[in-house]
């Protein structure tokens, strides 16, 4: 079975899904943030091997309307501060504005 040593990442441009669903407060501060950590050795390995890498992931709708206190800002916020590197959030995953984030990276 293949895993991520087996290419050259170099370059590439990485799509990763990853589950943040992390516990929030009643304020929507993130209480718990243990599925972010669990995901720093393969983003660092990504970032280490050249790869511009995208995450997605995402909260919910409830009732299917858009909740300011789910979304994922915080969450890239977090992110950013263990990696010690910026993280770009976009409300999005589809149109313009995603398209040139991602070819910005």
């Amino acid at each position: 079975m293949k895993t991520l040593k087996d290419f050259n990442l170099n370059g590439k441009k990485i799509i990763a899904r990853v589950d943040y669903n992390v516990p929030l407060t009643d304020k929507g501060e993130i209480l718990e943030d243990l599925r972010i950590r669990e995901s720093l050795e393969t983003i660092n390995y990504l970032i280490n091997h050249g790869a511009k890498i995208t995450l997605l992931t995402h909260f919910g709708r409830p009732d299917g309307k858009r909740v300011l206190g789910l979304t994922t800002e915080k969450i890239a916020r977090r992110l950013g501060s263990l990696l010690h590197k910026e993280v770009f959030y976009i409300d999005s995953c589809v149109g313009e504005k995603v398209k040139k984030k991602v070819e910005s990276l």
